[in-house]
Order: structure tokens, then C-alpha cells, then sequence
């Protein structure tokens, strides 16, 4: 007995020996996607400045590895490449090594994406980074087999011996493109948009629109919800129909194809052919909440409940599978599950026919076409709809809307089930500021849609919670949180999001002491973040230090900028406070953007919005009385692009003094603080914003 335990011991003492010595830096990252790399054999470490001081005293290149936990190509780069011994310890004998979860540093990734850009010209995840000894980069790629991997780490070492200096220069070369390519151009006078100028940009614009299966070309197609919310307004203001077609095919074909979660509500993050059929399926909470607000805008402008219902699913999804308990949201679903992409969303014919009733199995192959476009592999099903198609194609079985209806919740019931049953993706437990705040506004929007009060709740719950949880002392924000550990200080991305989400909940709530908080984190923006004798902002705080390249962040391809929201906020704390000089800072930073804007519309989709309101007539209203909840709910039940809503039954703000009136309520229609007449009704006030 006695020596079986010494053998156990050895056993396990040599195990715990070969654990520590295969364990990197990152086993003290609290970063979901650094831990999954803190067994590999490769010297990782996490950025800071103390490691690119150590590669300069070396005189080592960096290799900067860029990606994240639902990322399935980083997880295939990693078992092929990163766990390899002989690619480690390649890597560990030439190279300084860096991992980076791109979503605790975005400030990073972006700057090292666009590096990427221009020096091999690609971007995406994962992004591996060739970079000098003081953090320039020289060459990237992304994902690449073992074979690839090496001989690209071979020759860059060879050219790093062979002629340093050539390298060094390649290297200044990429990072004064990316300080140019970052320049905005001095706001010269006013903007000078017009509708002659939108026209044209939508010319452009349109050569991307694919008609026919929806979303923008080529594949792979991502869902692009900034983009659409700005084709909507434009598509109402301009009473465009065939930009409101694109629009609605689009959101519905993104909803009834394989992007969508039909059993268990979601997207996946984009769809890798043009007809929406088979998604990546890893699941991110930015989309989803951008995802949501959209379609219960689309919902509550064309007054469509089958916008409102995904909307309603996408959320109910969100809360199911990523809020925490103390209120925040995580931030992401794995693609794969066991080492098999899409395993836990996906269907084999005789699993389906097992859940699903045999009387009710011709009209679910109907339903979900199992026979047609649902088929992705050799009995591995995607299930999905026909999105141009209605339900009454499927009623020739015989039944009723009220009767398939109920059917399909069965099916929905039956299905969620044995799924439950298997095991679950890995999901990334860290809560970041700026994606729960896009989560407020989703909820906001939800609310204004259906004006279910538990909608305004839980935007409440959550904004206290970001408040809360992602506060410092100094009341400052923290960009992320997990397991009560906060982590880097906020981006002005965080605090962006974080304001345009709390005076959501003011005008919503009519509880200012939102507002006051909003106008506290613009003071901190203000203070910290903004660009000497410019109207725009940097993505660090400068108290922070300089990262390699100063980053400013105008450009959006999935999530709004950061300049961009902070010019959307500043118009709209303006209106509220009648503030002068907040206004003229918001329009000089779209009058800067506007070659951008023209040019590039996918790129620069909030900005465009924006611009909508000096080509289309702009309001504030302003709604102050005793039954002024009841007339903003009313209002909420239009569509009103070109408008800023404010209710309140007392005068604390600007936009309200010398508006109240004892026993009565009143509708005030003003442009900038210039108001028209009076009205108590709303069809009065309508009628004031007409052409």
C-alpha cells in the first residue's frame, strides 16, 4: 500500500512539474482568451510597456498575436501552431512573444489592424503581427498552418540578420501610413452637405447593395446594423421605397436564414455565403444588442410586430445565455463545441425526427427546409426560412396562421430542449462598458417599441449596474470586469457609449440625475481624451501613456466610432441644455468628416446619419406638463428619424424653462431652440414637422 502511494505521489508531483513548466505569463491574466493560451509551450506575455523595453534591450522582434475566446480560426491556429513544441521553441529562441485579447484592448487592435492593412493587405482574426523590437509592425497575416508559420517566422528572422535597417525602415513606413491615414481633415467653415451630395453618396453606396438575397457584397456578409439604421432614417426622410425594400429584405433574410438562432433567438457574427445560409456561429454580444435595437426600431417605424418579435427573441436569448447574475452581460458564445464548428447549433435528420412529431413532420420540413437550403453537410441541417416567402405558402397543409403559430412555439419548445441536453460552447464571462451600454440602448429602444415597462427597467438595472460595477473611486470607468476584478481603464469608446446610454435613460425616464452623470463622463472625455486644438478625441486617455501610435477611432465597420457617438451625444446634450458651444463642436466634427463620409459611406454609417439632419429638417420636442408621458408614448408610435424626444412634468432643464403651464400640457417643436407655436395634441405637432 505504502509504496503505491509514493508511486502516486511521484506520479503527481511530476505532473504538477510538467504543468509549471509548460504554464506561460498568462496564467495570471484574467482575460478568458490569454488563459486559454496559458499552457502553450510558447514564452507568451501579455503587453506592457516593461516587454517592449525588454525586446528593445534584446534587441528581439516581436511576434504580437491578436484575438479572442469566440474566435474559431484563433482556437485552430492555436492547437496547429501555438501548441506545437518545435514552433514554440523556434519562437522562444528568436522572438519576444505577445498575446492580446482584442477585446480588453481594442485601442490595440485597431492600430495593429490597420497596420495590417498596410503592410500585407489583410485584417481579421486571428492577427499575427511580425513587429520590431520597439512594437512597429513590419509584417502580419492572419490565420496560417504550422508549415506557413514557420517559414514566415524563418524569413523574417533571415531579413532581421540580412538587413535590419531595411526592415526598420519598411517598419517607419507603416506607422507614419497609419498616422496619416488617421489624419481628419480641419473643419473649414460649415458643413456643406446637401441632398445633391447624399444622392451621390448613395450612387456609390449602392453598387454594394445586393437586391436580391439582401445585406452588402461580396460574401462573407455581416449583419452591418449601423449601416441599415442609417438606410432606414434616410429611407423615411427621403420617402425612398427602394432603400426601405433593401432595408426590410435584408433584416428579413438575415432573420430567416441560418445567421439566426431559429431555436433559441441570436446571430451569429456573419454569414460566410451570400444567401445567409451557413453563419459563423460564434455569437457576440455587440451584434446582438445592435441586432435588437434595429430590428425594434424597423418594428416600431413600419409598425411590423415580426421586427418587434426578433427583436424580443435576440433579447430574451441575451439574458438567457450571458447575463450574470449580478447584471451584466458576458461577452460571447464559442463558434465550436468538442473541437466541431457549429456542433451546438446544428441538426442531424434522425435527431430531428426523434423531437419532432410524425404528424407534424412534413410541415416542419416545410417550415424550416429540410429539403432544400437547411441541407449544409451529409445529414447536418441549418435550420432556417424562407425569407421572401410567407407563411401562407406553408398553409396549404391546411392549417391556420393562429394553428402553424402555435405549432412553430412547439416545435421551438421541443427543439430547446434537447439541446439543453448537450454540452454548452464555452462562453467569454468578462462584461465590457461599451457592449453592456449597447445593451441599454437596446432595451431603450425596446421600450419605446412596445412601451413595456419592464423593458425601461432592465435598462435601468443595467445602467446602474455599468455605473456601479465599472466605476472607480474617481469615478472613472473601468472598460471591463470579471470575477470582481476590474480591468483596464475605459476607452473613449466606454465612455461614449456609456453617455449616449444614460441620456437614453433620462429622456426616457424623466430622472435627470442620468443626465448628470452623462455630462460627468463628458467632462472626463473632455479632460482626458481630447486632441489639443481639435474637436475630436483619442481612444486612450492621455494620462494613460501613449501606446505606440496614438489611436483616433472615426471609422466603424461593425461598431459605431467613438468620435462619432461622442458628436451624436454632443448635439443631442446640446438640445437638452441649450448648450451653444456643445453643438458647434458636434457640427465641426462632422463638417471634418464630411469628404470621409461622402466617399466611404459603409465606413463612416453613423456620420451619415448625422449629416441627415442638416439635408433634412431636425427637431427637438419638447413636452412639459401633466400628461406629458402620455403624449411622448404616443409620439414613440411614430416614425421619426429627424427628431429628438423630451418629456418632463417640471422645468429643471433648458429645454423646458418657461414651457410649464399649471393644469395643461404643451408640445413645443423647435429647431435648435427656435420653437413654433404651441400644440396640445399630437397630429398638431405632426403636422409642424411636415415638408
Amino acid at each position: 500500500m505504502n509504496r503505491i502511494l509514493i508511486f502516486c505521489l511521484i506520479v503527481l508531483l511530476q505532473g504538477l512539474s510538467s504543468c509549471q513548466e509548460n504554464t506561460n505569463t498568462l496564467a495570471q491574466s484574467n482575460s478568458p482568451y490569454l488563459l486559454q493560451h496559458a499552457q502553450n509551450p510558447v514564452h507568451w506575455q501579455e503587453w506592457s510597456s516593461a516587454v517592449i523595453e525588454k525586446a528593445k534591450q534584446e534587441q528581439k522582434l516581436l511576434i504580437l498575436s491578436i484575438g479572442y475566446t469566440a474566435c474559431h480560426w484563433c482556437h485552430v491556429m492555436e492547437e496547429n501552431c501555438f501548441s506545437d513544441e518545435e514552433v514554440a521553441d523556434y519562437m522562444n529562441e528568436h522572438y519576444i512573444s505577445i498575446k492580446v485579447d482584442r477585446e480588453e484592448r481594442p485601442d490595440l487592435d485597431a492600430i495593429y489592424q490597420r497596420s495590417a492593412s498596410l503592410a500585407s493587405g489583410i485584417s481579421g482574426w486571428p492577427l499575427n503581427v511580425i513587429c520590431m523590437p520597439d512594437g512597429r509592425a513590419f509584417y502580419a497575416a492572419t490565420y496560417l498552418d504550422k508549415k506557413q508559420w514557420l517559414e514566415l517566422l524563418q524569413k523574417c528572422q533571415s531579413y532581421y540578420k540580412e538587413d535590419p535597417k531595411k526592415m526598420w525602415e519598411t517598419a517607419e513606413k507603416i506607422a507614419e501610413g497609419v498616422q496619416q491615414s488617421q489624419l481628419i481633415a480641419k473643419p473649414n467653415g460649415s458643413i456643406s452637405y446637401t441632398k445633391d451630395s447624399l444622392n451621390e453618396t448613395l450612387e456609390k453606396w449602392q453598387s454594394a447593395w445586393d437586391y436580391k438575397d439582401g445585406g452588402f457584397k461580396p460574401a462573407p456578409k455581416f449583419p452591418a446594423a449601423l449601416s441599415l439604421e442609417t438606410l432606414l432614417d434616410y429611407a423615411l426622410l427621403a420617402q425612398d421605397s427602394a432603400s426601405l425594400q433593401f432595408v426590410e429584405n435584408t433584416l428579413q433574410a438575415m432573420a430567416a436564414g441560418g445567421l439566426y438562432d431559429h431555436i433559441g433567438g441570436g446571430f451569429s457574427r456573419y454569414s460566410t455565403d451570400e444567401q445567409w445560409t451557413v453563419p459563423h456561429f460564434e455569437k457576440m454580444l455587440y451584434d446582438n444588442a445592435l441586432l435588437a435595437r434595429l430590428y425594434a426600431k424597423t418594428g416600431r417605424y413600419l409598425k411590423d410586430s415580426s421586427y418587434t418579435r426578433v427583436a424580443m427573441q435576440t433579447i430574451g436569448f441575451c439574458e438567457r445565455f450571458w447575463q450574470d447574475p449580478a447584471g451584466g452581460f458576458y461577452s460571447s458564445t464559442d463558434a465550436d463545441l468538442e473541437g466541431e464548428e457549429g456542433l451546438y447549433y446544428t441538426w442531424g435528420l434522425e435527431e430531428l425526427r426523434a423531437v419532432i412529431p410524425e404528424a407534424d413532420w412534413d410541415l416542419f420540413k416545410s417550415y424550416y427546409q429540410i429539403n432544400g437550403k437547411a441541407l449544409w453537410k451529409k445529414d447536418v441541417f441549418i435550420l432556417q426560412r424562407d425569407p421572401f416567402n410567407s407563411d401562407d405558402l406553408i398553409l396549404e397543409h391546411g392549417y391556420s396562421a393562429e394553428e402553424l403559430e402555435q405549432k412553430v412555439k412547439n416545435w421551438k419548445s421541443l427543439l430547446l430542449q434537447a439541446r439543453s441536453n448537450r454540452p454548452q460552447p464555452i462562453i467569454d464571462d468578462k462584461q465590457l462598458c461599451d457592449w453592456n451600454a449597447l445593451m441599454i440602448k437596446a432595451y431603450a429602444e425596446l421600450y419605446r417599441n412596445s412601451l413595456n415597462p419592464i423593458y425601461l427597467e432592465k435598462a435601468e438595472a443595467l445602467g446602474q449596474w455599468l455605473n456601479t460595477a465599472l466605476s472607480d473611486k474617481e469615478g472613472k470607468l473601468h472598460h471591463s470586469i470579471r470575477n470582481s476584478i476590474k480591468g483596464s481603464l475605459g476607452f473613449a469608446r466606454d465612455y461614449a457609449y456609456a453617455i449616449s446610454a444614460f441620456i437614453d435613460l433620462a429622456v426616457l425616464t424623466n430622472d435627470f440625475s442620468y443626465l448628470d452623470q452623462a455630462l460627468r463622463w463628458q467632462e472626463i472625455l473632455d479632460e482626458e481624451f481630447k486632441i489639443d486644438d481639435s474637436p475630436y478625441y483619442y481612444n486612450n486617455s492621455q494620462l494613460s501613456g501613449q501606446e505606440i501610435i496614438a489611436g483616433i477611432e472615426t471609422t466603424e465597420s461593425i461598431l459605431p466610432s467613438a468620435n462619432a457617438t461622442i458628436a451624436q451625444n454632443l448635439l443631442r446634450l446640446s438640445l437638452l441644455n441649450e448648450d451653444l458651444p456643445k453643438r458647434e463642436q458636434a457640427q465641426a466634427m462632422i463638417t471634418g468628416m464630411q469628404n470621409r463620409f461622402s466617399q466611404y459611406p459603409a465606413e463612416h454609417s453613423l456620420w451619415l446619419r448625422l449629416a441627415l439632419r442638416e439635408v433634412f429638417p431636425y427637431y427637438e420636442i419638447a413636452i412639459v406638463g401633466t400628461e406629458a408621458k402620455q403624449l411622448v408614448d404616443s409620439l414613440f408610435q411614430e416614425p421619426l428619424p429627424h427628431a429628438f424626444l423630451a418629456w418632463s412634468q417640471e422645468t429643471k432643464l433648458p429645454i423646458f424653462q418657461n414651457r410649464l403651464q399649471e393644469n395643461e400640457t404643451w408640445i413645443y417643436v423647435c429647431q435648435f431652440g427656435n420653437c413654433k407655436m404651441p400644440v396640445q395634441k399630437v397630429e398638431e405637432a405632426l403636422k409642424q414637422m411636415q415638408p
